[in-house]
Parts: C-alpha cells; structure tokens; sequence
C-alpha cells in the first residue's frame, strides 16, 4: 500500500495517518489534516492539468537575472506527482518538462535541451532504471536523480549505479532547489 510514503505526506502537511484493523474483518484509516484560513484560493489540481505538458517558464527571483533558465524534466507515471513537482519547480524559477515513463522521456530528449532529470522508478513501458542506462549512454553528462519511495537495499543500489542521487518522495522546495544548484553548479 505504500504506507510509509502515505505517512511521509501527510506528515509533510502537518497532518498524521492512523490505521486500524482487525484480522480477516476490516482495515480502517483515518487522515487527519490542519485546518488554516487561506489567504489566496487553493490551486486545485484541474487547473493544473490545463497547463500544457511542454517546456514552460516561470520567472522567479529563485535564479539570478540574466541567467540560462535551466530546463528540467519530471518522469512519472502519475499524474499527481508531475503536477505538483512541476509547481514546485516552476516556483523555483526553472522550465519544466513532463514525461510519464521512461520511453516517453527518451523520445522527449531528441528534441528537447534539458539540464536535470528527476526519474520515477517504478513506472509501466520503461521503468527508471532502464530509463536511466538508456539515457546515459548517449547523455552521460546529464545529470539523473531518482524520484522515488523506494527504500529497499537492492533498490537503492541501483538507484547509486545508474542514477547521480535520489530525493524521497514527497520531496520539498527547498530539497529540490539544493539537489538541482548543486548538480548544476
């Protein structure tokens, strides 16, 4: 089920995960969030989709002016986390691209400059790690972080011999801005 990411976000939001349940009846959980007064309207998430899913720019006091705007490409499977790391990162300053597998990605990259990738792992077609190997063969230079919940010893060694780091999902602002100056710097 994913529980320990389920616990991640919510603790990330201030909120908590409660799970309740009894052999072979019921499983039960309760998402607790914090209520605050909203100073501007929420962004809900169809808006979000409206975007187009090419390269967009975001001007931000995140980069230095006259600076190249570095492009970056977001690979994952779902939806949700490629709109709201695209937020993010349109926050920070960058230009974003959207890829929901690993092909997709590959297939973007011909015709597209792009200066960091943040890869899912687990994805359908072409999951991160082919993704990854495929991609440094002909870019060996850009840098590649995995995206991802993953935790296990044999995941995160492959994640160290065909990727440059990792950021846990769900990740933050600020973890982004470090990983991505420092991979560029």
């Amino acid at each position: 089920l994913g529980l320990g990411y389920c616990r991640r976000v919510m603790k990330s939001f201030g909120g908590s995960i409660q799970c309740y349940s009894k052999l072979d009846e019921y499983t039960e959980f309760h998402l607790s969030f914090p209520a605050s007064t909203l100073s501007s309207p929420p962004i809900s998430l169809p808006a979000l989709e409206e975007e187009q899913e090419t390269p967009t720019t975001a001007h931000n006091e995140a980069l230095p002016i006259n600076t190249p705007v570095p492009t970056v490409m977001v690979v994952d499977d779902k939806e949700v986390q490629r709109q709201l790391v695209k937020l993010l990162l349109r926050q920070l300053g960058y230009d974003v691209i959207l890829a929901n597998n690993g092909q997709v990605a590959i297939d973007m990259l011909d015709n597209n400059v792009v200066d960091f990738i943040l890869m899912d792992i687990q994805m359908p077609v072409m999951n991160g790690f082919e993704a990854a190997t495929y991609i440094k063969k002909s870019h060996p230079s850009l840098p590649i972080y995995a995206l991802s919940g993953e935790s296990g010893y044999i995941e995160l060694e492959k994640i160290r011999q065909t990727m440059d780091g990792r950021l846990t999902k769900p990740t933050t602002k600020k973890a982004l801005q470090q990983t991505i100056e420092s991979a560029l710097a």
